[in-house]
């Protein structure tokens, strides 16, 4: 993406940092002392963490495009300080400038991406097992056929009339998935984070998460087992584009799943333990929809489409005992 052009007022670094704390200081009613910016800037925003003078911290966010605040609002009712409250700033000025403000409480630590490479297996199977408890937070019960009908059916059926070049070599597996997406009828629904990657994944020096960022873009609740595909990405790696399970893949990949599943609500845990199957199918159109549901043509994740024939052998745990993760 290529780097946005900002007005002549909002250029510099200083001058960024010092409409963050005016911002801050606006929104909080209180002095602050310093402005820094993370170590690792997204791609449709400029990041400011702001110091107060109380020495407490905040996070103004300078967006390219609006911010809808649902999603984050959603995600903390079910995982608390695990994920930064958001609130939109008002200021004429950045608005005239295709900017949208907002507010996020700070969450300490760093990203998994900065320390991944550099820990030892045991830090990142504990980042994985710390994962599946917070996910586990975020099953808050309800009737998935609701979330069947108005998300991810239209989704599947959109995969195959897009005519989308990069959908064909797996068109034919997606009407399986149509007649079995009422398989997962029985499972409750879970709060799933979009675009669950080692960037949005704060950890501290123990390798236990400190909480999850960049909520925006994601759904309302899905199926259980929709929004857990991602930890096939998290527990391996990327080379040159090629996808390749790190070493620690299967003790990060088996505590994922022991301590989603341990941790989620008793009322539910026997309806997960019983329907393995539905699961699985779950994890299934979660991987399809995640991988083809969000590109369009010559905008998709090649690395991921790589990967993709790979990952739809892959079976969760509950169903394979001790053979291995993958059959291709």
């Amino acid at each position: 993406m290529e780097q946005k052009a900002h007005a002549e007022w909002f250029q510099t670094p200083v001058q960024q940092e010092q409409r963050a704390r005016e911002l801050a200081e606006r929104h909080l009613k209180k002095p602050t002392q310093a402005a820094r910016f993370p170590r690792i800037q997204g791609m449709f925003s400029v990041t400011v963490i702001v110091t107060f003078q109380d020495g407490s911290e905040g996070v103004v966010q300078f967006r390219y495009e609006p911010l809808d605040p649902e999603p984050f609002r959603r995600a903390r009712a079910a995982m608390g300080e695990l994920v930064p409250t958001v609130e939109l700033l008002g200021d004429e000025e950045l608005r005239a400038a295709d900017l949208w403000p907002v507010y996020l409480s700070f969450i300490p630590g760093v990203t998994w991406l900065e320390r991944v490479d550099q820990w030892t297996p045991q830090h990142n199977v504990r980042v994985a097992r710390s994962l599946g408890r917070m996910l586990a937070q975020g099953v808050v019960g309800g009737a998935s056929a609701d979330a069947i009908e108005s998300h991810i059916l239209p989704k599947l059926r959109g995969l195959l009339e897009s005519g989308y070049a990069e959908i064909q070599p797996f068109a034919a597996q997606i009407p399986g998935l149509i007649d079995d997406v009422h398989l997962l009828d029985p499972l409750p629904l879970q709060i799933t984070h979009l675009d669950l990657n080692k960037m949005n994944i704060m950890v501290n020096e123990e390798g236990e998460i400190t909480g999850l960022v960049d909520w925006e873009l994601s759904p309302p609740p899905q199926p259980f087992g929709m929004g857990c595909s991602r930890i096939l990405g998290l527990a391996g790696q990327y080379e040159d584009g090629i996808y390749s399970e790190r070493n620690e893949f299967l003790e990060m990949e088996r505590g994922f799943w022991e301590e989603m599943v341990g941790h989620a609500p008793v009322a539910v845990q026997p309806t997960l333990r019983g329907h393995p199957e539905a699961v699985q199918i779950g994890v299934l159109i979660g991987t399809v929809l995640d991988v083809l549901g969000t590109g369009t043509p010559g905008k998709f994740n090649q690395a991921a489409l790589r990967a993709l024939p790979k990952f739809l052998t892959y079976r969760i745990p509950a169903l394979r005992g001790a053979d291995p993760p993958y059959t291709l």
